[in-house]
């Protein structure tokens, strides 16, 4: 048997296992430490080599390497293959990586953000005794060591954990006190929020002074847990912004996912409709990292958005992957798969199957069960088990937590439209009054409950103050159609429709009508069988097909569409786009101002360059699409016409269909024959150089629209469908649709 087998280019690998273990067998001690530590030393020197070993694998050349590789390199190792291993779910291997830097490391405050980094691994799968022994073993170094910044450190990692439920609040308390006095100094404050905010202060000040990005990146997070509620969306969304900056500085890819997963939740708080780009830029960052823990998180999160749009089978298909990888993650979060499950079968209107799915659970499952079946009772018509689960909350003193409080002020609107009970009804409105204009958004964007809007004119149409009740659910239908959240716009419509009826005003009556229709067909198309059922019995003049308030969600009708069916109007950055019987909002882009010019004009031709720059006149308009002099003949100028022609048409084609690879093979053969044409136009009867700014304006004004269509695609397919076969693009561009279409403008 061989030795060694050839590769080629100078390389050599063992031919049998064998060989290398007879080898290494055949080494002393000190022989097989100084090849290990030969090995990462190597590694250090050549990205190259670097990359063809595994983490795991150069952890353990560090650890067996012993006293011949230096500490530090030792445990950057380990640590680099324990985070590895957590990203591939890999717990187990992560411990024992862990476990074997514990062992190593010398420098006392190292071990000690060790600890409490293996700390909170064990926490979060469950071994909560083996999670504190950590902990306490972090804040015995930080003691001896008297380090208030690295006691502060340990102090809000406890805190955190003790949000969460662990049993020791008092020791929890008593450590922040502590780490309090000494980084802080002067008397503790007995405020819980308050010893912890003055910490964090104290903490990111020091870290900024010393450019520490690691403690700064702490401290962000510690900020980011504590500003968890209704109100704090913006401010998160900085903190998100700043984390993923201070990721990229340190090449650190989980911070910056996190991040970017955060902060499409943050966006959605505020209602604005960037949250979707957010998404596919978190989604896009997954995928390259290969990772199985962000590709569930992706299937997580775009599984939450299907569902905010009303796409519901695509969102059944996520979790289901989701699910499909088992027992894949923190035990402290694992209730979330449950919440996502029960989220879904609401809005689709489902509630006995959702109740069902709640039944068997205790609060080792899901510790906020008592709430979501308080909601699943109330949308069932049954008022009486939330109003025992809110007197069970308000007898023990105990309010919910910042990370379910939006979810509980979503059930006492509901309970208070129910029972049309005033004090109640006071109650929830007081307290979700300072948030309009917001979403209602829980368990870091595992639950989306809807414009705060909404559930305002909720209990204001139980107060019978119609006025305000119509304003609102118009106000809640608006901000669903700028997200495309198609199912909270048509309960919001559908409130609408009630609201009108009630007022009666002139008008109403006639608004309300159309407005139910429109709901009638938009919750078949999407599946929300409540709602559906609902409209059906409203049209049928049935006024009691459902409970007042019912609140599920549905895509909105606006009272003027029946007036003003067509809109293609902006209102400063955002564009509202009705067409159909379906309204939305979308961001500005040239590509929507060239649609508006198109349709301000119909059956006219409109050069590319003018709507480059609308505000050339027509002299500059004209110059630009000029050229030089001829120098081709006629019949030569015919068959590069042709060919250009053919090839404009085909790259549309192309376009249209998505297929992008033919639509660049044939970009490119057109470039290679403009190239060739640089100085010679005579193209289409117009003597012009080519490359001049017309076909600059063409490809440029083309390329916009088709981007603008594409993302219309997403949220309104019909009307990008209607656009694609009416506008037409090139040198020339024009809206020509078969009948005449009145659009609002």
């Amino acid at each position: 048997m061989g030795r060694r087998a050839a590769r080629g280019g100078g390389e050599f690998a063992f031919a049998h296992d064998l060989v290398r273990e007879t080898l290494y067998d055949g080494l002393d001690e000190v022989g097989r430490r100084r090849r290990h530590a030969a090995v990462i030393r190597a590694m250090d020197l050549s990205a190259v080599l670097a990359d063809r070993l595994h983490p795991t694998e150069l952890a353990r050349h560090a650890y067996l390497a012993g006293g011949e590789l230096e500490p530090v390199a030792a445990v950057d190792r380990l640590v680099a293959a324990a985070r590895d291993a957590c990203s591939r779910l890999a717990r187990e291997e992560a411990l024992a990586h862990f476990r074997r830097a514990l062992e190593v490391v010398e420098e006392p405050t190292r071990r000690a953000r060790i600890a409490l980094e293996v700390g909170e691994e064990l926490y979060h799968h469950g071994d909560r005794a083996a999670a504190w022994r950590h902990f306490d073993d972090a804040a015995a170094l930080a003691r001896a060591l008297d380090d208030p910044d690295l006691l502060a450190r340990v102090a809000l990692t406890v805190c955190r954990h003790e949000t969460m439920g662990s049993g020791r609040a008092r020791a929890s308390y008593d450590l922040l006190r502590e780490a309090h006095s000494q980084l802080v100094g002067g008397t503790a404050r007995n405020n819980h929020d308050r010893l912890v905010r003055d910490l964090i202060a104290r903490t990111e000040a020091s870290a900024r002074r010393g450019q520490d990005d690691e403690a700064l990146a702490f401290s962000l997070w510690a900020r980011y847990d504590t500003s968890r509620g209704p109100g704090s969306a913006r401010k998160r969304e900085a903190l998100t912004v700043e984390m993923a900056e201070i990721a990229r500085r340190t090449t650190d890819r989980d911070t910056e996912m996190f991040a970017a997963s955060l902060r499409w939740v943050a966006l959605v708080e505020q209602g604005d409709p960037r949250y979707y780009d957010q998404l596919h830029t978190f989604a896009d960052m997954a995928e390259r990292a290969d990772s199985p823990r962000f590709r569930i998180a992706r299937s997580v999160d775009r599984s939450i958005v299907a569902a905010l749009r009303g796409e519901f089978g695509d969102a059944e298909a996520l979790l289901a992957e989701v699910e499909a990888h088992g027992d894949h993650g923190h035990s402290e979060f694992g209730f979330m798969g449950h919440h996502l499950r029960w989220a879904l079968l609401m809005l689709q209107g489902r509630f006995d199957e959702a109740d069902q799915r709640l039944r068997p659970l205790g609060k080792r499952d899901h510790p906020y069960v008592g709430l979501l079946r308080a909601i699943t009772a109330v949308e069932q018509g049954h008022v009486e088990p939330a109003q025992r689960h809110m007197a069970d909350v308000e007898a023990s003193g105990t309010p919910h937590s910042p990370f379910i409080s939006p979810l509980w002020m979503r059930l006492k609107a509901q309970a208070a439209a129910a029972t049309k009970d005033p004090t109640l009804g006071e109650r929830a409105y007081s307290s979700l009054a300072p948030y309009r204009g917001e979403w209602v958004v829980s368990m870091y964007g595992c639950d989306i409950s809807g414009p705060v809007d909404l559930w305002l004119a909720l209990v204001d149409a139980a107060r019978e103050r119609w006025d305000d009740a119509v304003a609102g659910f118009i106000s809640a239908r608006d901000s669903a159609d700028r997200l495309g959240a198609r199912p909270w716009s048509i309960t919001a419509r559908s409130g609408l429709a009630d609201a009108l009826v009630h007022r009666g005003a002139a008008g109403d009556a006639e608004s309300a009508e159309v407005m139910w229709h429109d709901v009638e067909r938009d919750a078949a198309e999407i599946g929300m069988r409540h709602i559906l059922e609902r409209a059906r019995g409203r049209r049928a003049g049935t006024s009691d097909a459902a409970p007042a308030h019912a609140t599920t969600p549905a895509r909105a009708a606006a009272p003027e569409r029946a007036a003003r069916p067509y809109e293609f109007r902006r209102d400063g950055a955002v564009w509202r786009l009705a067409f159909g019987g379906q309204a939305v909002h979308m961001p500005n882009a040239k590509g929507l101002d060239d649609l508006h010019v198109l349709l301000s004009r119909p059956g006219s031709a409109i050069a590319a360059v003018e709507l480059l720059d609308p505000a050339a006149g027509p002299e500059l308009v004209a110059a630009k699409r000029m050229g030089g002099d001829p120098i081709l003949d006629d019949e030569a100028k015919a068959a590069y016409r042709r060919r250009l022609t053919e090839l404009d048409e085909a790259i549309d084609r192309a376009a249209e269909r998505g297929d992008d690879g033919r639509a660049i093979a044939l970009d490119e053969e057109r470039k290679a024959l403009l190239q060739q044409l640089r100085v010679a136009a005579g193209l289409a009867g117009r003597t012009r150089r080519l490359g001049d700014e017309a076909e600059r304006a063409r490809k440029t004004v083309s390329a916009r629209i088709r981007d603008s269509l594409r993302k219309l695609d997403g949220s309104h397919p019909a009307l990008a469908a209607h656009l694609r076969d009416t506008v037409s693009t090139g040198a020339t561009c024009s809206y020509t649709p078969a009948e005449p279409i009145a659009w609002q403008l």
